[in-house]
């Protein structure tokens, strides 16, 4: 096969090794493409592609944790041990910074231990090692599972809910959130900060 019909290999420069070594573990794959193709262009370089960047991380042996300055939304929920849509939730009401790339969305990791240390009731009953990972300190875990356990299974179960729209009162979270169509979680994160769910108000019964 003549070299004409093979795809040109491009040798990685020593300065695009060492931005790229930077980059990541620092942030997801996908913003780790954006902001080295950023400032590929700054440089004059041109764009490497995901394939590219992908072999190279692979040989430098770099691992993609999913921590660094900015955490995929999905991996966040994962990481705490509740649903997206409460991380949606928090960005929405502007206590998270928010950046989407695609079909990909992350949120600031610096603006979540902020959110812990200031409102550690919303992380109440987070599996511990997922907050460990996500917040790098032991005591302040410690401390916010120890003033707010996990309670039950999560369900809800023994907190009555009234739909305030329609005056319909629910034996729990879990009942509330399958009429109204909304995710149990929501409710309760609603019922906890004052807001409304998707317009939707509730409040406890209890």
């Amino acid at each position: 096969m003549s070299s004409s019909n093979r795809t040109q290999y491009r040798r990685w420069t020593e300065a695009e090794t060492l931005w790229l070594q930077e980059l990541a573990g620092d942030m997801p794959f996908h913003l780790v493409m954006s902001q080295f193709n950023h400032w590929a262009g700054k440089q004059g370089l041109p764009h490497r592609s995901p394939d590219s960047v992908r072999k190279k991380l692979r040989y430098l042996g770099t691992s993609r944790v999913p921590v660094g300055a900015w955490i995929r939304l999905g991996d966040v929920a994962q990481m705490l041990g509740k649903d997206r849509s409460t991380i949606r939730l928090w960005s929405a009401s502007g206590l998270l910074r928010y950046h989407k790339a695609g079909r990909y969305s992350s949120v600031n990791r610096d603006d979540l231990i902020r959110l812990a240390r200031n409102r550690p009731r919303l992380f109440a009953g987070c599996d511990r090692s997922g907050l460990l990972l996500l917040l790098e300190d032991e005591a302040l875990v410690t401390g916010i599972l120890q003033r707010f356990p996990r309670r039950h299974s999560g369900t809800g179960r023994g907190r009555r809910v009234r739909w305030v729209d329609t005056g319909q009162v629910f034996a729990t979270y879990q009942e509330a959130s399958a009429a109204a169509h909304v995710c149990r979680q929501a409710i309760s994160a609603a019922l906890r900060d004052g807001r409304t769910v998707a317009g939707l108000r509730f409040e406890r019964a209890d």
